[in-house]
C-alpha cells in the first residue's frame, strides 16, 4: 500500500538509463477517494520518494502512463473527476519530490568491487558502478583495445561506499572498450589495492 493508502494500482512504469525504476498508477485512501501515485526506485530496488496527486474534484484520480524526457524531467498523465465531470490530467516532476524516510542503513561495502557496465552493449552512454569499502584514492579509466586512454571518469579521492559514474562515448567508433578501476595502493600488495579491467561493448 502507498502512504495514507488502503488499495492500491499499478499503471505503468519506465526505466531511466542509470537503472531507476519508475511506477505510476493510484491509491485509494481510507475515504474512498482514488490519487495518482508515483514512485521511484533506484537499480537496487529501494525506494527514493514518492509522490500522490489529489485532484481538483476530490473524486476518482488515477494515473495511466508516464515518460521521462531528455532533461530527467518525469511526466505522469492520466485523468482526475469531480461529482460531474472528467479531465485529462498531466503532471511535470521537475525537482525530486518529497524523500521518503528510510529505515535501512545504508549497507557498508566490505570489499573492493566493480559491476558490469549497465547497459551492455550500450549507444551512446553507460554507467559504472564500484563500490569502495574505505575512502581511498580511485581512478576509473577507459581504453581501446590498442590501450590507448580515451576517457577518465574518476581520478581523485572518495568517500567509502557505492559510487556509479556515466560514460557517454561521443565519437567514438562501435567496438570493444575496456574501463580499468585502480582503488587504494595498488603497488602495495595484496589487502590493500584494487585493480580491475572489464570490457565494455559500444554498438553504435
Amino acid at each position: 500500500n502507498g502512504p495514507a493508502g488502503d488499495y492500491d494500482g499499478a499503471r505503468a512504469l519506465v526505466v531511466d538509463e542509470l537503472g531507476n525504476v519508475y511506477v505510476t498508477g493510484y491509491s485509494i485512501a481510507a475515504g474512498g477517494s482514488s490519487d495518482f501515485l508515483t514512485l521511484k526506485y533506484n537499480s537496487s530496488g529501494r525506494e527514493q520518494w514518492v509522490a500522490r496527486y489529489n485532484g481538483t474534484g476530490y473524486g476518482w484520480d488515477e494515473a495511466s502512463a508516464l515518460s521521462l524526457d531528455g532533461s530527467g524531467n518525469l511526466f505522469v498523465v492520466g485523468v482526475s473527476t469531480g461529482w460531474s465531470w472528467s479531465k485529462m490530467t498531466i503532471i511535470k516532476y521537475v525537482e525530486t519530490p518529497t524523500p521518503v524516510a528510510s529505515h535501512e542503513p545504508e549497507e557498508q561495502p566490505e570489499d573492493f568491487s566493480v559491476e558490469q557496465n549497465y547497459p551492455n552493449p550500450f549507444n551512446p552512454t553507460t554507467t559504472i558502478a564500484f563500490a569502495l569499502p574505505k575512502a581511498s584514492m580511485a581512478t576509473l579509466k577507459i581504453y581501446d583495445l590498442l590501450g590507448n586512454e580515451v576517457a577518465t571518469l574518476v581520478a581523485e579521492k572518495l568517500a567509502a561506499g557505492k559510487h556509479q559514474r556515466v560514460w557517454e562515448a561521443k565519437g567514438l567508433a562501435s567496438g570493444v572498450y575496456l574501463y580499468r578501476i585502480e582503488a587504494g595502493d595498488p603497488s602495495a600488495g595484496s589487502g590493500r589495492g584494487f585493480v580491475q579491467t572489464r570490457k565494455l561493448v559500444l554498438l553504435r
